[in-house]
């Protein structure tokens, strides 16, 4: 439990209360409508309560869209082309999801605002999932079951280029994306067996 200087401990069961709140109101209010004060009522926890946890409309969504664990089945790395798969869906599926289409927008505006709060928020939710990518990457590089270019973050970001594209600008995230971005990721990473023979 976080406690800060100087205040009483902070109620983890209240931080998830907003959370919750506040994905249900992108869903339905949007961005714009998802307010500290509206959450506050919808809630029913006092606005003062919000703004001690999080001191901006923009920092509260971050925290509700972002502040998620990512499918446990992604802790269990195996072997590339079987995690290929996981990480695809868990991807196509954050982007894809209501609340997350209905933030972007506002959030995108304040990280162009504040490039130092984008780089928090990559720092504390992607980068943990792209390292796991690039270490299940380097293994099946080195035992020559993956081509080695593209990169692991070339592959990733067109992951999540694509899962971005279709999920919150089109709206069009479904099972055909996710088959599609494995078709075209699963055929830059076929290792050139011609190559291999003359080694």
């Amino acid at each position: 439990m976080d406690r800060r200087q100087g205040g009483r401990p902070r109620d983890p069961d209240k931080d998830d209360a907003v959370r919750e709140t506040v994905r249900q109101m992108l869903a339905t209010e949007g961005y714009q409508g998802t307010t500290i004060p509206a959450v506050a009522r919808v809630a029913g926890i006092g606005a003062p309560t919000i703004y001690r946890r999080w001191s901006t409309q923009a920092a509260m969504v971050e925290s509700a869209i972002a502040d998620r664990p990512w499918p446990a089945a992604l802790a269990d790395r195996g072997e590339f082309q079987d995690y290929l798969p996981v990480v695809v869906r868990a991807v196509v599926e954050y982007f894809a999801d209501p609340a997350t289409r209905a933030a972007m927008p506002g959030l995108l505006v304040e990280y162009h605002r504040e490039p130092g709060q984008y780089a928090d928020l990559v720092t504390r939710t992607e980068m943990p999932l792209r390292e796991a990518f690039r270490t299940a990457h380097a293994e099946a590089v080195a035992a020559g079951r993956c081509a080695d270019r593209p990169g692991a973050d070339a592959l990733f970001d067109t992951v999540v280029g694509m899962a971005v594209y279709h999920g919150v600008l089109r709206g069009t995230a479904d099972e055909a994306l996710i088959e599609q971005i494995l078709g075209v990721v699963g055929a830059a990473s076929i290792v050139d067996q011609r190559k291999v023979r003359k080694r």
